[in-house]
């Protein structure tokens, strides 16, 4: 399972790509900028449009662009560029102190 990382902190386990939900961990990269939306859940969601950085390293690095709190049943548009969608738990960006900026390291375990 994937690890979020910022500046050599694990932040969270990631959840398998592919969802806009937050499933077991509560933290899911999506592998595309899309409308991020929280219909059908009854709970909101912390979500971040995160642009790929280029690494030699074979780690996956993002920068955050845009980090909001979205109640539940919202949607919101995406960016015009392509990029990653971080969606965790309402509260874990408050207790990450994620910030627009911070660069963060998705490592493989």
């Amino acid at each position: 399972m994937p690890w979020l990382i910022r500046d050599g902190t694990v932040l969270a386990t990631l959840d398998e790509p592919g969802s806009h939900t937050a499933a077991t961990s509560g933290v899911t990269l999506v592998g595309r900028w899309g409308p991020a939306h929280s219909v059908g859940s009854r709970r909101s969601l912390d979500v971040a449009w995160c642009e790929r950085l280029p690494d030699g390293e074979g780690a996956e690095r993002l920068v955050v662009k845009k980090a909001r709190t979205m109640r539940s049943l919202r949607v919101r548009m995406p960016g015009l560029r392509g990029g990653e969608l971080l969606v965790a738990d309402v509260g874990s960006f408050e207790r990450w102190s994620l910030r627009v900026g911070d660069v963060l390291e998705v490592r493989s375990s």
